[in-house]
């Protein structure tokens, strides 16, 4: 079997050079690569012992109110207990139509929460990751923008939906919404 001449001079290259390339090197086994260099180990660092975790403590459940036998007579009648307002039920996800403005052809859409969905705190949470939302777009859209191509339409409008969910949910003291605001 005879190759072809272009194989030849291959084959002749590769034995001329390569070969003895390759027998100058040192064997395998004794070089190492150069990802598994030795290197020394620190000395591990010992560990504190673990303490055993605090025992719980669980509270007594409430003891139940008995009425005294005998009411006295120096107290008016008692009157019937009172009840909390039932739960305020959670937001709902859909927008809801805000009141038109006659400035503005269309009335605004709104999505954050209404006023009394505030009393719960997935009210509360709701509106605080909304106005944090807001503080960020309103960031974004300020900071893109050479002033003269702002829209400043929508710059105003996201800045009053702000200041309607910072007063009506009551978010002051909230360091994170107080930080965003700055």
């Amino acid at each position: 079997m005879s190759l072809p001449e272009g194989e030849r001079v291959n084959s002749q290259y590769v034995r001329a050079r390569i070969i003895p390339l390759a027998s100058s090197l040192p064997p395998r086994s004794k070089r190492s690569p150069p990802s598994r260099i030795a290197r020394p180990r620190p000395p591990p660092h010992p560990l504190p012992p673990l303490s055993p975790p605090p025992p719980l403590s669980i509270p007594s459940p409430p003891t139940p109110y008995s009425p005294p036998s005998s009411p006295p007579t120096s107290t008016p009648p008692a009157s019937p207990p009172r009840h909390s307002a039932p739960a305020p039920p959670p937001p709902s996800r859909s927008p809801s139509r805000a009141p038109s403005d006659p400035s503005r052809p269309t009335s605004a859409l709104t999505t954050g929460p209404t006023p009394s969905s505030f009393l719960t705190s997935r009210g509360l949470l709701a509106s605080a990751a909304r106005l944090l939302g807001l503080c960020r777009r309103l960031r974004d859209l300020v900071a893109g923008w050479p002033a003269d191509r702002l829209d400043l339409a929508k710059a105003a409008e996201m800045h009053r939906e702000m200041e309607l969910l910072y007063q009506e949910g009551n978010l002051a003291g909230i360091s994170v919404v107080e930080d965003e605001i700055r």
